[in-house]
C-alpha cells in the first residue's frame, strides 16, 4: 500500500508521501535526495525521518520514536516530546497557535493562496530583530525556501550579537 501524505490547514502543514514524485512531496527525496534535509542542516542526522513540514519550512522529523522540530531559520532542534499521533492532534485542534500560522492567515486574508508545492517566505527572517517591525510574506517554491533557510541558518549560527549581514531573497 502506498501512502501519499497530505497537506492540511490551507497549506500550513504538509506530510510527505512515500512516493518518488513530485520530489517536493517525497519522503525519500527529503531523506536521501540532493536536497536531503540532513545535507542542508548539520543538526539533522541522516537517520532522522523528516516526515512533515510547516508552511515556513520548519521540519518535523522522527528521532528515537519522538517528534523533533527543526527551526529552519536558525537550524536549532527542539524535542517536542510528542508522538506522531499527538503532533497530528495538536495540528488538528489548534493549528494557528501550534504552528504559528498568523502570517499565513494574513496572507490568505489578502486574497492569496499557497499552491501545494509552495512555502511562505517571511521577510525579514523571524529570528532577526528587524522582524518585530513587521513582516512581508510571499509564496515561493518549497525547494527554494528550504535552501534559502539553510543559508540563513548557517549565517545566523555563526553571527555575533548585533552583527549585520545580507541575504539574497529567492525569486
Amino acid at each position: 500500500r502506498q501512502y501519499n501524505g497530505f497537506i492540511a490547514c490551507a497549506g500550513g502543514f504538509h506530510v510527505r508521501g512515500i512516493c518518488s514524485m513530485p520530489d517536493w512531496h517525497s519522503l525519500q527525496a527529503a531523506m536521501a535526495g540532493p536536497r536531503a534535509i540532513h545535507k542542508l542542516f548539520p543538526a539533522v542526522r541522516p537517520t532522522d525521518i523528516p516526515f512533515a513540514e510547516d508552511c515556513y519550512g520548519d521540519q518535523f522529523f522522527l528521532r528515537d520514536l519522538k517528534v523533533w522540530m527543526l527551526d529552519a531559520e536558525t537550524g536549532e532542534l527542539r524535542n517536542l516530546d510528542l508522538s506522531v499521533k499527538e503532533l497530528f492532534g495538536a495540528v488538528a485542534t489548534r493549528p494557528v497557535e501550534f504552528l504559528g500560522l498568523q502570517p499565513l492567515v494574513s496572507f490568505q486574508e489578502q486574497g492569496h493562496q499557497l499552491a501545494p508545492d509552495q512555502s511562505l517566505l517571511c521577510w525579514p527572517p523571524v529570528a532577526t530583530r528587524q522582524s518585530k517591525e513587521g513582516l512581508t510574506v510571499k509564496a515561493v517554491g518549497r525547494h527554494q525556501q528550504i535552501e534559502f533557510l539553510s543559508h540563513v541558518a548557517r549565517q545566523l549560527s555563526s553571527a555575533k550579537p548585533g552583527q549585520t549581514f545580507e541575504f539574497k531573497l529567492p525569486e
